[in-house]
């Protein structure tokens, strides 16, 4: 009952008790999180879409149609969050020197991303779900279009 020889890997990875699960719940992982996140840049623009005709027409139904995309876009980024989270793990389970990278002064843009953005942008989407309907259009479109620039 041993363990495939990998070579190098199983001198490498002692940590690991299967690099090959570690390699396809990262691979998994990034796909999905790609998906998420393509479903996070769009879904603010087509609720932004119908805000803005709610507005200008006063339709309940585009408000509806609005606050329906909130929700999904809700739930998108938790997903998002989630699948994120496991590629994170992952690409620290499978290469421990990603560590040392992510710690450089070269990787700073994903300090950013890491704590400003996506801190900034959760916080944002749970004021837009607050603010959709309640509050003045200005600042509910500014709270969705600051999210929406977090986001990308």
């Amino acid at each position: 009952m041993g363990y495939p020889d990998l070579g190098a890997l199983n001198e490498i990875y002692v940590h690991s008790i299967n690099v090959n699960n570690a390699m396809v719940m990262t691979i998994v992982g990034i796909y999905l999180h790609a998906i998420f996140v393509s479903l996070t840049l769009g879904i603010p623009l087509a609720i932004l879409a119908w805000l803005i005709k709610w507005y200008r027409t006063g339709d309940p139904l585009f408000l509806n149609y609005s606050k329906t995309a909130t929700m999904v876009w809700a739930v998108n980024f938790a997903l998002g969050a989630v699948t994120g989270t496991i590629v994170e793990f992952g690409l620290l389970d499978i290469w421990p020197t990603a560590i040392l990278l992510f710690s450089s002064s070269a990787f700073i843009p994903l300090l950013y991303e890491a704590t400003i953005a996506f801190i900034g942008e959760a916080v944002l989407v749970a004021l837009f779900i607050i603010a959709i309907g309640r509050w003045r259009a200005r600042y509910t479109l500014s709270i969705l279009i600051a999210a929406w620039f977090l986001g990308s």
